[in-house]
């Protein structure tokens, strides 16, 4: 049960899962990230 071939693909569906989160979880942030970059909290208004 221990095949290299089982454990690697497990490793590369985990990274799959994993980087497929960290892109949704980009994505929801970015208008958040723009409004920072555009209006910095140190910036006056």
């Amino acid at each position: 049960m221990d095949s290299p071939l089982l454990s690697a693909a497990f490793i590369s569906g985990n990274n799959f899962f994993y980087v497929l989160s960290t892109q949704c979880i980009i994505l929801q942030s970015l208008p958040y990230l723009l409004l920072c970059i555009l209006f910095p909290p140190g910036r006056k208004l």
